[in-house]
């Protein structure tokens, strides 16, 4: 960490991002029966990206999860697939949009992604996913009078 007002930063290919609020949980920590299928996991990651607008009141990028198939069928007869195991939801600032101007602040979006676990707040995979964001299209640009 090299500022004091971030977790991370990561570098996307409009520029330098840094993660500024973070929460994680188990992806699956409320599958109480049963096997996570397509369609149990397109609600996972619906919730999430709700959840994460609520939270952070701004635009939310849902970074594309990796989805892995266990070749085998659920309750319904659906394949069985699996998302990594750890869903995050957080707040990035960055550069300024295009759209920016006048007294401009800061620029921000709310960002979900799926992880595998490791030692770091971002693992490197899913920071590699987050390159291509949408940075200029999705990111909500502040200025003095938003406050």
């Amino acid at each position: 960490m090299e500022r004091a007002d971030e977790i991370c930063s990561i570098g996307i290919r409009r520029g330098v991002i840094r993660l500024t609020s973070v929460e994680m949980r188990t992806t699956y920590g409320g599958l109480i029966e049963g096997v996570p299928t397509a369609s149990h996991n397109e609600r996972v990651i619906e919730r999430a990206a709700e959840r994460a607008g609520k939270m952070f009141r701004r635009p939310v990028y849902v970074v594309p999860p990796v989805r892995t198939g266990g070749g085998r069928t659920g309750f319904r007869g659906e394949p069985v697939e699996f998302l990594p195991p750890v869903e995050c939801t957080g707040s990035f600032s960055g550069p300024p949009t295009s759209r920016a101007a006048g007294d401009w602040w800061f620029t921000s979006l709310a960002v979900v992604w799926f992880q595998a676990l490791g030692g770091r707040v971002v693992h490197p995979d899913a920071e590699k996913a987050m390159y291509g964001m949408p940075w200029d299209e999705l990111a909500q640009d502040f200025t003095f009078d938003d406050w």
